[in-house]
């Protein structure tokens, strides 16, 4: 079961490529919709479902990370980044939280977004990510982008 679930994980992580030299950055969604989660209502509260995708982006990161040390060399690696995004994006309906795993062999030109961290625990998405373990070993940026969706990058700390 553990080596089914860990090759599904390299699978999905294959099939984005994320090794693969994009000209500027690529984005691999954890999900789409929160919609899409309520097949796993019986096992979590909907309240968690936020919390659940940052965990499995977590995870995709970590991977990823591993996967990349592996397979590129010392030079490449360092000039590789992974990381998610949490966006926030407030329409007419009212709004919808997407994350999304993002990867770049261009972190040199791509972390000049990443200015000065901010404490998570001041922000509106802490409420999505407290119960989250390992959000610690991230740091949270902020920006907000021409449509006005709120965008929170978490960088592991031993990216930046």
């Amino acid at each position: 079961m553990k080596s089914n679930i860990f090759n599904q994980i390299m699978k999905y992580i294959d099939e984005h490529d994320i090794l693969y030299n994009y000209d500027t950055y690529e984005q691999m969604p954890v999900f789409h919709v929160l919609s899409e989660l309520d097949c796993l209502s019986n096992y979590i509260k909907k309240d968690y479902y936020t919390s659940f995708c940052v965990n499995m982006a977590i995870m995709y990161v970590n991977q990823g990370l591993l996967y990349a040390k592996s397979k590129l060399s010392g030079s490449d690696f360092k000039n590789f980044i992974i990381y998610f995004d949490l966006c926030i994006n407030k329409d007419a309906e009212g709004g919808y939280i997407t994350v999304d795993v993002v990867y770049t062999r261009k972190a040199d030109k791509h972390t000049k977004m990443f200015h000065t961290p901010i404490d998570i625990k001041e922000t509106k998405v802490y409420e999505h990510v407290k119960n989250t373990i390992g959000i610690n070993d991230f740091s949270c940026f902020y920006y907000k982008n021409e449509y006005q969706e709120e965008y929170y990058s978490f960088v592991p700390k031993a990216e930046i």
